[in-house]
């Protein structure tokens, strides 16, 4: 394993970014003024996350290249992929990489057998024995704001800023202290935000599931498949549309005013007053 460091000068209204990252990434409250950046991963994969910021916005993202043209042959059949993710016979493909049977194979136009490239990829080919996961540890002042684009599990605790976050696959996120927040999660993945408040806009696919806990401004929540979407506590103005299996709930009350609809075996539960 290695490690690398950052450290930034920044001001009061900084926004932190974390895009396309598999890895562990845990956020929290620093020192005013300064913004610090450690990694903690395999020497092969540290290359492929590129940290930069400045006084206004620090961003950390995976630079691996994306998937193209990858085909991923596995115990349970035969897949596919252009762009996304995948799971399920001990295959992952995100965030640059892909991850068959414990090994990590990064690069471009791969044919990967249970764990062993057969093709493709060229000099761009990594093989990272053991495929430990790196972790990313940030801190940065309060009052940050955070966007959070395909992490694969975050933990944020004390920034009190806005939430922007895009979860997909079986992606997880805790979120504790949030002023304003747009949450979208597809697939299996999962974001919780604790102590929340400001407006909520939220979207669910899939079997994923957002759970908000605060007394919170005005909603928007859309909720499609098998997904949920929980708020316990109270909110202002709601607005809520669900289809399929899916579920909105609120535990307190909306004290504005309450527009829902619902479809299928679809349901929602608010109370007004």
């Amino acid at each position: 394993m290695a490690t690398k460091n950052e450290k930034y000068s920044v001001s009061d209204d900084l926004m932190l970014t974390l895009e396309s990252l598999w890895a562990e990434v845990r956020v929290s409250v620093g020192q005013s003024g300064i913004a610090t950046v450690e990694l903690d991963a395999d020497e092969k994969l540290l290359k492929q996350i590129h940290v930069s910021g400045n006084a206004r916005q620090v961003t950390i993202k995976d630079e691996g290249g994306d998937n193209g043209g990858i085909t991923v042959i596995s115990g349970r059949g035969n897949s596919v992929v252009s762009v996304g993710n995948i799971r399920g016979g001990g295959v992952f493909i995100g965030g640059g990489s892909i991850h068959v049977g414990g090994n990590i194979v990064a690069g471009r136009n791969l044919v990967v057998v249970n764990g062993k490239v057969i093709s493709g990829g060229d000099d761009d080919v990594t093989v990272v024995e053991g495929g430990k996961i790196p972790t990313i540890t940030v801190k940065v002042p309060k009052g940050t704001d955070l966007e959070v684009y395909d992490v694969e599990r975050l933990t944020s605790k004390g920034l009190g800023g806005r939430v922007d976050v895009s979860l997909s696959g079986t992606a997880e996120a805790t979120i504790t202290d949030a002023n304003g927040m747009k949450v979208k999660c597809s697939g299996q993945s999962q974001c919780v935000v604790e102590n929340a408040t400001g407006n909520l806009k939220a979207d669910t696919s899939g079997q994923s599931g957002v759970g908000i806990i605060g007394n919170i401004g005005d909603v928007d929540a859309d909720c499609s498949g098998q997904s949920h979407i929980s708020i316990n506590g109270n909110c202002h103005d709601f607005n809520g549309e669900t289809s399929g299996q899916s579920h909105i709930s609120v535990s307190g009350k909306a004290t504005g005013r309450v527009r829902q609809r619902n479809s299928s075996m679809s349901r929602i539960s608010v109370r007004q007053g």
